[in-house]
């Protein structure tokens, strides 16, 4: 009788392979240099960095050398996206739990919006499944709405806390300047809500079918706003961190996301 993780590992490498294809990509798990040098262009044709790469090949290597994860999305001959991350531990009910911690994605322009990222993150649940692990995290910045987004709607995870300034100061084009905020993300890889947000997306929440909730607003572009108007969005990151900290604060739980970009926080589970 198989076990839910064998179950889940059959229908996500179906999925995976329908989302690779939806997105006109070929996944493929780096090994060796060439793979490495590959995910290291993608990285710093997304971010750049003052200092240098963003990206270390011996990092990466050491990465996977370890029982890491780490894919380069191929167009043809050309890496147009990758993903990385480390297997980490975290406590559920008391004890240590395995799960894999991913670091960072990254798609280079004139890819996005095209489910590459998607697939990616597709790809990456078959493999943690392949390895038996059940669940995967990792951090996003709660301003970018566009990656709320697909975090929370077209795969379906769950925001389980609010970490300031999480990296410290960051060197990066894109976050250059800007206090490091970021939502932690749980992704329960066997679970319904999983299969169905690859599969067909979820539906963005109505503010009508939760009178008193706990709303937290996201600006429609803040990568413009940071480019146009510095103090602006610095007042949006403080602010999200004031209300981000008093709704995990009181115990509320984030639902997920309006159609017009809106945290809603309840009591009760999601």
């Amino acid at each position: 009788m198989p076990n839910a993780l064998d179950s889940a590992l059959v229908q996500a490498q179906g999925q995976a392979q329908a989302d690779a294809v939806a997105a006109g990509v070929r996944i493929s798990l780096i090994d060796g240099i060439d793979g490495y040098d590959d995910v290291r262009q993608v990285f710093d044709a997304v971010w750049g960095d003052v200092d240098g790469t963003q990206v270390q090949p011996d990092v990466l290597c050491a990465i996977t050398f370890a029982g890491g994860y780490a894919c380069v999305a191929y167009d043809g001959e050309r890496a147009v996206g990758s993903c990385f991350g480390v297997v980490g531990r975290s406590q559920v009910g008391g004890h240590w739990h395995d799960h894999l911690h991913s670091h960072s994605a990254a798609v280079v322009e004139g890819y996005r919006n095209r489910s590459v990222g998607k697939a990616m993150k597709s790809h990456q649940r078959a493999w943690a499944l392949s390895q038996g692990l059940d669940s995967i995290q990792w951090t996003f910045d709660p301003l970018m709405r566009r990656n709320a987004r697909l975090n929370l709607l077209k795969l379906g995870t769950q925001a389980i806390a609010y970490e300031v300034n999480m990296y410290g100061p960051l060197t990066d084009l894109v976050n250059l300047g800007d206090p490091t905020d970021r939502l932690l993300l749980n992704w329960d890889l066997p679970s319904d809500r999983a299969a169905s947000a690859l599969r067909v997306g979820l539906e963005p929440l109505s503010l009508d079918d939760f009178p008193g909730a706990t709303v937290i607003e996201v600006p429609e572009d803040i990568a413009a706003l940071r480019a146009n108007d510095v103090n602006a969005a610095r007042d949006w990151r403080l602010r999200m961190r004031e209300q981000m900290l008093d709704a995990f604060g009181r115990g509320l739980t984030m639902q997920g996301i309006t159609q017009s970009g809106t945290y809603i926080f309840t009591e009760g589970a999601a």
